[in-house]
């Protein structure tokens, strides 16, 4: 993190990280390694509710509360991923899956969830309970429906951009909306903030597709895992809709087919000359 960066959120910031710890030193002891390593391995997403916080006014453990509370929920989100994925690795570093099983890391995100609602009990402001509430079922219904779609390689763009509008585009959008609100912002930055997370997570999300298909170089994800497993991403789509017969029928032959990766090869240097990770 740069300096200027920690001199603007790096009380709140580390407040956060600190009842992070805390939840997951005190989950049950069948799951108390993993939540750890869940917490342990998180990303930046605190960043995005107390950066929205600041630059509205609010500082202090309020504020933390806020970002801990959400980055409990994209933490348990995408541990049920990487379960229902049969994910390996995230962020170059074994699943918790992998490491503990299917069943301790479905119930240390249910864990996580709950803390996440434990978080705000003392939050006086009716309107921000319902908004993390709703961020919770928008993010399951996001899963839900990249679930839905599983298989099915000819989706628009239209679809699956509203899909990933639901997971992490959610998620982050609603930490900004929330933040804001808690400082009493006015409506109009409330909503610009809200829909600069919004687009902010929906390029997030889409960087992460094309890197399904990038060459083994440190991103921290092992290629084609969404092209095998078939789940449909933008650079498919438009791959597909470039692509002649004869390439439309070898990028579908491998798709959702996880039986090695020689048909997965050749459907990214298809996508490659039809323009589906440049585009």
């Amino acid at each position: 993190m740069n300096i200027l960066l920690k001199l603007l959120v790096g009380r709140e910031l580390a407040e956060s990280e600190a009842l992070l710890a805390e939840i997951a030193q005190s989950a049950p002891q069948p799951i108390k390694k993993t939540c750890e390593y869940l917490v342990a391995n998180r990303g930046v997403r605190l960043l995005t509710a107390i950066t929205a916080g600041r630059m509205c006014g609010l500082r202090g453990k309020r504020l933390s509360r806020l970002a801990a509370s959400f980055e409990l929920i994209h933490l348990a989100v995408l541990a049920h991923d990487d379960v229902i994925d049969a994910a390996p690795i995230r962020g170059g570093k074994p699943t918790p899956n992998l490491l503990w099983g299917n069943a301790s890391t479905v119930l240390a995100g249910d864990f996580l969830i709950a803390e996440a609602a434990a978080l705000l009990a003392g939050e006086s402001n009716q309107r921000i309970l319902q908004m993390h509430g709703k961020t919770a079922r928008d993010t399951i219904e996001g899963a839900l429906l990249e679930r839905g779609t599983k298989g099915n390689p000819r989706i628009g763009e239209k679809e699956y951009l509203g899909m990933i509008s639901k997971k992490t585009a959610t998620l982050i959008s609603s930490a900004f909306r929330v933040a804001a609100a808690a400082a009493q912002a006015p409506p109009e930055k409330e909503e610009r903030l809200a829909e600069f997370g919004r687009l902010f997570g929906m390029a997030a999300q889409i960087n992460d597709d094309c890197l399904d298909y990038a060459p083994g170089r440190g991103y921290g994800k092992k290629r084609f895992m969404d092209y095998l497993n078939g789940i449909p991403t933008l650079p498919l789509i438009k791959a597909l809709e470039n692509c002649s017969p004869r390439e439309r029928k070898i990028l579908e032959s491998g798709f959702g087919k996880n039986n090695g990766s020689s048909a997965a090869l050749r459907a990214a240097r298809i996508k490659e000359r039809k323009d589906g990770i440049n585009y």
